[in-house]
């Protein structure tokens, strides 16, 4: 039997090849591994801001970020199916990450509109999502299969670019802002 992966926070940020100094909004960030990940990467002159709609999620990554010396985090309490509820102005970040959440947001194509409005042009969006197939995970007929997800980026006018290698319990795929 072959051993299965998870592909961690870390590997997906590294796999990224996010530039020191960049801005990226963590859409979903829960208690930050990846906003963590993306601050190490970004540097000092970078900036990452991590949106959740959890208060709690949100002072576990505070805590985090200060006990690891990370102060390029901004933890952001939002919710991101409201027009302009990240409240980032618009064309501001490098990269936006949507990582585990798009099958649990009833309007998607707000989520989604929200990251296009503040990714720069050329902008790139990294979208992670529970396979169809894992053990673990939510409930299986709440996840959305990498078709499905791929028309709905597209629908919002972010192009498909590639799928990543993402272990035995995720997909992810890279889109970028159409101009």
């Amino acid at each position: 039997m072959q051993n299965e992966t998870f592909y961690a926070p870390r590997d997906f940020v590294s796999d990224f090849d996010l530039e020191p100094g960049s801005y990226v909004a963590d859409f979903g960030s829960g208690s930050g591994e990846f906003a963590i990940e993306v601050a190490r990467q970004v540097g000092h002159e970078g900036r990452g801001y991590a949106f959740d709609i959890r208060t709690a999620a949100l002072q576990t990554l505070k805590g985090k970020a200060r006990s690891r010396g990370f102060k390029n985090i901004r933890p952001i309490r939002a919710d991101l199916e409201e027009e302009h509820g990240s409240g980032l102005p618009d064309q501001y970040v490098d990269v936006v990450l949507i990582h585990n959440i798009i099958f649990q947001v009833p309007d998607k194509a707000a989520l989604l509109a929200e990251a296009k409005r503040v990714l720069k042009p050329e902008g790139r969006v990294l979208a992670v999502e529970w396979t169809k197939h894992s053990p673990i995970g939510p409930p299986k007929q709440d996840r959305i299969g990498k078709d499905d997800l791929i028309a709905l980026f597209e629908a919002e006018g972010i192009a498909y670019v590639q799928a990543l290698a993402s272990g035995d319990y995720h997909y992810s795929v890279l889109f970028k802002k159409a101009v």
